[in-house]
C-alpha cells in the first residue's frame, strides 16, 4: 500500500488505519479482505473509491 500513499490515492495516516484491519488477509481470503475495507469506508475513514483502489493494487 506505499505505493497508493506515493501516487496520493490514500493519506499515510489511512494507510496506517487500513494496515491493522487487514493484518495476515491474503488476497485468496478476497471476503474477509473486502468486508475489513467496507467497515473503513463506512466509518468514514477510506472512500470507496479509495477501497476499489486498494483492492486493485
Amino acid at each position: 500500500m506505499d505505493a497508493l500513499v506515493t501516487a496520493g490515492t490514500i493519506t499515510q495516516a489511512q494507510e496506517d488505519a487500513i494496515t491493522p484491519k487487514i493484518g495476515d488477509f491474503k488476497r485468496g481470503s478476497n471476503n474477509r479482505f473486502k468486508t475489513a475495507l467496507d467497515s473503513l469506508v463506512k466509518a468514514g475513514t477510506i472512500t470507496q473509491a479509495q477501497e476499489d483502489a486498494i483492492q486493485g493494487s
